[in-house]
Order: C-alpha cells, then sequence, then structure tokens
C-alpha cells in the first residue's frame, strides 16, 4: 500500500483548477503573431545578458514588469497590460490566458500597495539588517519582491511541488534534532526551509513569500476592502519581514540541506510522477514493476537532458562574461595600457582575452555523466518511501567555536587567501602582466571559477551523494576555496549594476513595450475596419 507521503500528496490533488482552463465562449486575450515574435527576440536577448538560471528568470520577468508599472504610477488596474506582456515575452501562451485572470491580477497589486500604504511607518524602527529598513524605497522593494512571487503562484500553480514539499516535511520531522536544541517554531521553520531548498531549490525571493503565507495564513483571504483586517496586518508586517529575513540567513536552514539532499532527489522524483499522472499516481507507487520503469526512462531523459542544459548555461555564462569583460577592458585596461604605460602587452591581452572562456569550457565539458549506480541509488530510495520505510536520523550541529578556535581558523583561511591568490600573481607577473592587467585576470578568474562550480554542481542536481570525496579533490577544493568565495562576493555585489541590463531595462525596455502595445492596438483597429467593409 501507498505510504504516508504518497498518500499526503494524493489527497491534496482533488478539486485543483488550471488557471488558464476557460470555456470556448470566454473571452482571452490575444496579441498579434508580429508583436508576439518580436516580444520574444527581446526576452531571449535580455535572458543571454542575465546570467541567473533559466528557472528564476519568469518571476523575475513579472518583477520587473510590475516595477515598471508601478513606478510609472500607471494605476491600480495594471493586471491586463501585464498579462499581455507576459504573452509577448513567451512567457504566457497567445489566446490560451482568460481575460478574468487579470482581475485577480489587479487584487494582488491593490493588496500589497495598500500594504505598502499602511505599514511604511514602521520602518524606522526595524533594525538596517531588515528588509524594510532604511525607507520606504527598500519596503517598497520587498512588497514588489512578494506580489511579483503571489502573481507567478497564480498565474504558474505547481500543486505537486506544494504537496511534496509538506509531505517531505511531515516525513523527515520527526527525525530532525539540531544541537543545540532550537525552539519548536524555529526549527520548523528551519526544516521547513532545508525542505524547501533541497526539493525546490528555491532563491530567498522564493523562501521569503512561502514564509511569509506560513506565517500569515490569512493574507490569502484577506480581502482589501476589509480596512481593520488590513491594519492589523500592516501593523504585523514590519517584523514579521523582520523575522523571515533573520529566518532565511541563519545557517540552519543551509546545513540541513546537504543533510536532506539525497531524499530531496526521492521526492522530486516522487513529485515528478504526481505531476503527470495526478491522483493516479497511487497506482504507479503500487506497482513496484511499473514504478522502476517509469524512474528508469525519467532519469535517462534527465540525464541528458542535464548534459544540454549544463552546456546552454555554459553558453550563457561565457556569453555574460565576454560582454562584461571586453566593457571593462575598454574602460580600463586599453587605457591604462596607453596613456600610464605607453606599451601595449599583447602577451597579457591574449591571455586576458581566451583564458577564462577556456577554463570555463572545460569545467563545464569536463563534467562526468551520471551512470547506472546512481539511477539504482536514486530506485532504492524512492521504493523506500514508497514503502513507509522511516528515514535515517539527521543531526544538525549548530554550536559555534569559541572566540580562539575561531580566530585560528580566521587566520589558516587568510593563510589559504594569500597562498592562492599569491600563486596567480607572482604567475602573472613572470608574464610581466601589469597592475591592471593583473587585477582585471584576478576579477574575472573568481567570476568564471564561481560560475563554473555553479553550473556544474547544477550539472549534478540528479547526483545522489555517496561521500567519497578523493584526497585529490578535498585538496584542489581547499585551493580554490578563496578564489570561487571571492568570485561568489562578486558576482551578489555586481548583480544589481549588471550594466547591460540596466541599459535594457530601463532606457530600451519601456519605449519597446509601448511600441509593440501600440502595434497590437493598431492592427486590431486595422482588422476591425476590414471586417467593416465587409
Amino acid at each position: 500500500m501507498p505510504s504516508t507521503p504518497i498518500e499526503n500528496i494524493a489527497s491534496g490533488f482533488s478539486g485543483r483548477r488550471d488557471p488558464l482552463s476557460h470555456d470556448h465562449l470566454e473571452p482571452v486575450i490575444s496579441i498579434n503573431k508580429l508583436t508576439g515574435k518580436a516580444g520574444g527576440w527581446y526576452e531571449r536577448i535580455r535572458y543571454l545578458l542575465d546570467y541567473r538560471e533559466e528557472r528564476f528568470i519568469r518571476r523575475s520577468a513579472i518583477e520587473r514588469i510590475l516595477k515598471r508599472k508601478l513606478l510609472w504610477n500607471e494605476g491600480e488596474k495594471i493586471g491586463l497590460t501585464l498579462l499581455r506582456e507576459l504573452i509577448h515575452g513567451g512567457y504566457l501562451p497567445n489566446n490560451e490566458v482568460p481575460e478574468r485572470l487579470a482581475e485577480k491580477v489587479d487584487t494582488i497589486i491593490l493588496k500589497f500597495t495598500k500594504l505598502y500604504a499602511l505599514a511604511e511607518s514602521y520602518a524606522g524602527r526595524l533594525s538596517k539588517s531588515s528588509p524594510i529598513a532604511g525607507g520606504k524605497l527598500l519596503f517598497r522593494r520587498r512588497t514588489f519582491m512578494l506580489a511579483a512571487s503571489e502573481i507567478h503562484q497564480l498565474l504558474f500553480p505547481a500543486p505537486a511541488a506544494e504537496l511534496s514539499v509538506e509531505a517531505f516535511c511531515l516525513y523527515v520531522k520527526p527525525y530532525i534534532s539540531y544541537t543545540p536544541p532550537l525552539d519548536g517554531r524555529e526549527a520548523d521553520i528551519q526544516t521547513y526551509l532545508g525542505c524547501r531548498r533541497s526539493l525546490l531549490k528555491e532563491t530567498d525571493e522564493d523562501l521569503m513569500y512561502a514564509l511569509w503565507v506560513r506565517l500569515m495564513p490569512e493574507w490569502s483571504a484577506l480581502n482589501p476592502s476589509d480596512e481593520n483586517a488590513f491594519k492589523a496586518a500592516a501593523a504585523r508586517a514590519p517584523a514579521l519581514c523582520e523575522k523571515i529575513v533573520a529566518a532565511i540567513r541563519r545557517p540552519a536552514g543551509w546545513k540541513i540541506v546537504g543533510k536532506l539532499r539525497n531524499h530531496g532527489i526521492y521526492f522530486s522524483i516522487i513529485r515528478e510522477i504526481f505531476d503527470k499522472y495526478g491522483t493516479d499516481a497511487r497506482s504507479v507507487f503500487e506497482d513496484a514493476r511499473h514504478l522502476e520503469e517509469y524512474i528508469r526512462f525519467s532519469l535517462d531523459r534527465k540525464y541528458e537532458e542535464e548534459h544540454k542544459q549544463t552546456l546552454k548555461s555554459g553558453i550563457r555564462a561565457v556569453f555574460y562574461i565576454f560582454c562584461t569583460k571586453m566593457l571593462v577592458a575598454l574602460a580600463l585596461e586599453l587605457p591604462y595600457d596607453v596613456w600610464v604605460i605607453h606599451s601595449i602587452n599583447f602577451l597579457a591581452l591574449s591571455i586576458n582575452v581566451a583564458f577564462h572562456p577556456l577554463l570555463l569550457f572545460l569545467m563545464i565539458t569536463t563534467v562526468p555523466k551520471l551512470k547506472e549506480d546512481n539511477t539504482r541509488r536514486i530506485l532504492e530510495g524512492v521504493n523506500r518511501i514508497a514503502a513507509g520505510a522511516k528515514p535515517a536520523a539527521f543531526r544538525i550541529t549548530l554550536k559555534e567555536s569559541s572566540p580562539v578556535f575561531g580566530a585560528v581558523l580566521t587566520v589558516l583561511y587568510g593563510l589559504l587567501f594569500v597562498l592562492s591568490f599569491g600563486a596567480v600573481v607572482v604567475v602573472l607577473r613572470l608574464a610581466e602582466f601589469n597592475i591592471a592587467s593583473i587585477a582585471l585576470f584576478l576579477f574575472f578568474l573568481t567570476l568564471v571559477s564561481y560560475f563554473g562550480l555553479r553550473i556544474r554542481h547544477n550539472a549534478k542536481e540528479w547526483k545522489v551523494s555517496a561521500d567519497d570525496e578523493s584526497t585529490l579533490g578535498l585538496i584542489w577544493n581547499l585551493v580554490t576555496l578563496p578564489i570561487v568565495r571571492a568570485g561568489r562576493w562578486l558576482s551578489k555585489k555586481f548583480s544589481s549594476i549588471n550594466v547591460f541590463l540596466l541599459i535594457m531595462d530601463f532606457l530600451i525596455e519601456a519605449p519597446f513595450k509601448l511600441i509593440l502595445q501600440v502595434m497590437d492596438a493598431f492592427i486590431s483597429f486595422l482588422k476591425e475596419k476590414k471586417e467593416e467593409i465587409h
């Protein structure tokens, strides 16, 4: 018989409806094919310049459109134009989105704009690290983010994902222990965050919305016209946001991810089966032969898709690095060589141009493909869950080291940092690199190392951990750790000032989308006039 997690997921599927479903008489949103293609090409170009992973681009597009519409004071009723832009960008299908969805989108926008208007007065009471500290602008950014997440959930619901997360939490929660112990509420939150990160690979923005609706369950049913209820929600919002951000930043949630990684893979397979079969998935889990055939077929396909996606992500990363590098080289390296050194080191220039793309190419193409042994481990894990077997205990150690020991570790890491970067600088000096060339080489070395490592990590999304890292691999990871961490820090710092995206978002996108909107209206006008002739 199916286990409790399987039953928990199956029981939640009844009564769920696709938001795009409609009868043939219901009006739908339609755009012209020509403007649709133009909008699609724009999003593809922007997608190449945005180094974030593909699954996060769609929610980001909603937030981007929302910011532009609201910051330009286009009013509350922007749901229809937002949906049109998503169709233009290829995120939603043409002639399939019912117009009634625009009202639901407008309601979501109204709720969060009203929340912002009521709660902004609380911003001054919070710490500087809070999501709405520093005044109205930062608080507005958080409300945009939450609104975009709720609109994304409305337009692209993932019932199997949410139900699988809940089942995952219920399955592992009794077997997770924290040392020192966390209080019950905080332990539940950290376990929940760990499960979402392990199973859904969510960003901090996604996690913030997930905790928002979990810790404020009345929000979903809240009516914007209910003044008293909204004032109560606004009064809670600042402290709740601060609590959510603190919970997301807490190390416990990340420590548990490594422990739950394998079970996250098993539940991902279970989620996929429910995505395909719905409530009929019960019969799949009851038939061992059918279950094995499906899992093997699915994993073979995933391994192949994973390999293709790795190459695709690598190309995007190379394109992003190349564009950024050319801009920086033209702005810094070439002027330094011409006006300060009064000579151009062609060897350094050639290495700076060719080395980083080649390094990234090697990091991507040397990712080993997953084999039968990995498939067998996943089969065993899914079968254990389907059979109702209990998981092993998960012990999460949160104890911080003593100040003295912490200082020793900091010194050792500092030495490792100097050794890693120092060795690279020595080699570059032997090649007669100047200061500007060295700085640019190190800058792009850190970024390429981080991007390459992240792509390699994503390529192992379906790899079950066996805890068998080789000694050579451990030494290599230790030596390169400072370089990768520096790349991660730079990536986060510069993510908000991607020059190419800033140009597209603030100088190109708004007039371009306006042109598409006018063209759509004009083509519709011409069609109406043509029909009048007949």
